[in-house]
């Protein structure tokens, strides 16, 4: 988004991605469940995990202090390309159905089925 908005404002053309999308990830995710919070979390974890985040800063903390910025520093050149809520379509089935609305709050698409 800040590529685009830049952009745009500099009447510039993007380059090519430095990145390739994560291939394999769903774009539509289907939820049953009748618990928001666990249906969030699936939702959220398959939009964004952040666990992997987390780990490679616990692996940076274990380094000496001297090697810590070289470290961040390639994580963050390197650092994957992120799906914004809205590019992840909910399938809601069953009992998911009356979550559309806190869904489409968060900037899901969703898709009642």
């Amino acid at each position: 988004m800040v590529c685009r908005a830049t952009c745009d404002y500099f009447d510039l053309r993007p380059g090519p991605p430095r990145h390739e999308n994560t291939a394999g990830e769903p774009e539509t995710l289907p939820l049953t469940g009748s618990d928001f919070a666990e249906q969030a979390r699936l939702a959220i974890l398959n939009s964004y995990d952040i666990r992997g985040d987390a780990g490679a800063l616990r692996r940076m903390l274990r380094l000496p202090a001297p090697e810590q910025p070289a470290y961040f520093s390639a994580l963050r050149q390197d650092y994957r390309l992120r799906r914004e809520f809205s590019s992840l379509t909910l399938e809601l089935r069953g009992p998911a159905c009356r979550q559309a609305r806190q869904f489409r709050q968060l900037g899901f698409r969703v898709a009642s089925v």
